[in-house]
């Protein structure tokens, strides 16, 4: 009775969203050898089964990529759970830091997320579905990535994104559930009547008024935006600007 009670334990268990994937699968990996003590197999190639038809959508790259790469009969559990947390170590890298936010992406307080501004993409993007105010699922197609990778887009709509300053909606927003990274294209800000100008190691973003909304620092040789940054939100960084970016400021407006 213990034993079926275990497997059925094993076979219920979902990843929840909040869990990383060492959490995850150390409560399969203990089910699996309580019920091995009991003198029952449960196979490695079972538990492989298990965590690639039960881990969050997000991981779907790395799944991908094992089901064209590799004979999944032959797949070792500690090589799957390597290749996963290696994914998630990612994720991690590209979180903002905040001492009182919980992120939505690993759920550690101190972080939250940030968005890449980008010239090359043609689209905004993101990979998280909380993040949006309506979703229309209807959209299915491929959209190429920097490395040449074509991931698949489920759906489009607008997100809210919660800054120092209130809630800020971004239309037509492609949700890609494999990116690592939410992208804002400045092609599709300009499309839209923002403005955008780069100008010594920062970039500048205007509402179609004229508003200052963000004002980013580069870092990296890259824009990270981080809504919760008030040293990123422009009307409260002004005093730092050089005389040339105020004079630019003034003939954008």
């Amino acid at each position: 009775m213990k034993v079926l009670n275990l497997i059925k334990e094993f076979k219920r268990l979902q990843m929840k969203e909040f869990e990383s994937i060492k959490e995850y699968s150390d409560k399969l990996i203990e089910i699996a050898n309580k019920v091995r003590v009991l003198r029952t197999n449960l196979s490695d190639s079972r538990l492989v089964q298990k965590i690639l038809v039960s881990v969050l959508e997000k991981y779907e790259a790395t799944i991908t990529s094992f089901e064209k790469t590799k004979d999944l009969t032959q797949l070792r559990v500690v090589e799957l759970i390597s290749a996963l947390l290696a994914q998630e170590q990612r994720r991690l890298m590209r979180c903002w830091r905040r001492p009182d936010v919980k992120c939505r992406r690993c759920n550690l307080i101190g972080h939250i997320e940030s968005w890449l501004v980008d010239s090359g993409c043609t689209n905004h993007m993101t990979y998280d579905e909380k993040l949006f105010k309506d979703l229309d699922r209807s959209l299915k197609s491929k959209v190429r990535i920097g490395n040449g990778e074509y991931l698949e887009v489920k759906g489009r709509g607008t997100v809210t994104i919660e800054s120092c300053t209130g809630t800020k909606l971004i239309l037509d927003v492609l949700f890609v559930p494999e990116i690592d990274q939410n992208l804002l294209s400045v092609g599709q800000l300009v499309e839209k009547r923002f403005k955008v100008m780069f100008e010594e190691g920062m970039c500048l973003i205007l509402d179609s008024s004229g508003n200052e909304l963000f004002w980013i620092k580069m870092q990296k040789k890259s824009f990270s935006l981080n809504p919760f940054e008030k040293e990123q939100v422009a009307s409260k960084c002004q005093e730092g600007m050089t005389s040339m970016q105020q004079t630019i400021m003034k003939l954008m407006a």
